[in-house]
Formats: structure tokens, sequence, C-alpha cells
């Protein structure tokens, strides 16, 4: 397992020990029933948050592809 990569010269000693214990650039195992995970938070899908925008059409389109698996 390699440590994340330093793109912006952010990432001191101390930070890079702790993705590194964290597991961060780890190879993801996949099971035998791999699931997807969508994390969509108000705070940037609600035009009203000071970091939203609208994204009412990704919001739509994201609960018609997991509506499947809900139903499970």
């Amino acid at each position: 397992m390699s440590a994340p990569r330093d793109h912006h010269g952010l990432r001191d000693a101390r930070t890079m020990q702790t993705y590194a214990r964290a597991g961060f650039g780890a190879a993801v195992r996949r099971g035998e029933r791999p699931a997807i995970v969508v994390d969509l938070t108000s705070g940037f899908t609600d035009p009203a948050a000071p970091t939203g925008s609208d994204l009412g059409a990704v919001v739509t389109a994201t609960g018609e592809l997991i509506q499947p698996a809900v139903a499970r």
C-alpha cells in the first residue's frame, strides 16, 4: 500500500501517517455482493443552502437509479 500522493503540498508527515493508518490509498476489496454508495447531502443539493445549488435533476435521477436496490 502506498500513501496518498501530495498534489498540492498540503499534507504534512503527521497527516500522511494518519492517512496511512486509516488505509487511504489501499486497494478496496470487493465481496460477493458489492454495493454502490450514493451520498447526496442537502448542503450541496439545496439551492437555499450556503454551499448548495439546484441539483434537483441529479437527486431525481439518483432516486431512480437506487430504486431497485431499495425495493429489495
